[in-house]
């Protein structure tokens, strides 16, 4: 097992425009890109993230890659899509009796990302936001 490390906000920044993009990457099985996966058809994939703040926080996103939730995808891909987020945020709601969970659609043309469930294990509301910036506390 490798030692937990704290996300490198500036490494990741860094260059993010002429990387590739990390998804696409890890669709194509590149060893750099490695993370847990969860789930896999032929159009989707959902892995675990591999800076989790919380436990259980996972990725959905197409095995294609997409920029805009919008207008890169069909309605039949969207609802796809949503069908694997309700599912797997049935299970990580029992897994972790997490009160609710987040949904997200992050990114940029730069540094696209679909969709992010997180299930939310903290009760105050002042703590939801650092759900998505601080580790979990142990």
């Amino acid at each position: 097992m490798t030692e937990r490390q704290p996300f490198d906000l500036d490494a990741c920044l860094d260059g993010i425009g002429t990387r590739p993009c990390f998804i696409c990457r890890c669709v194509a099985n590149a060893p750099a890109f490695f993370h847990h996966r969860v789930y896999e058809d032929a159009e989707t994939i959902i892995f675990l993230s591999k800076y989790p703040t919380l436990q259980g926080y996972c990725l959905v996103c197409p095995c294609e890659h997409r920029e805009d939730l919008s207008h890169d995808l069909s309605k039949t891909e969207y609802l796809h899509l949503q069908e694997l987020v309700y599912i797997l945020s049935r299970v990580l709601k029992n897994m972790f009796n997490a009160q609710r969970i987040y949904i997200l659609s992050l990114g940029s043309r730069q540094a696209a990302v679909l969709l992010w469930p997180r299930p939310s294990l903290r009760p105050t509301r002042g703590q939801r936001v650092k759900n998505y910036v601080e580790e979990e506390p142990r």
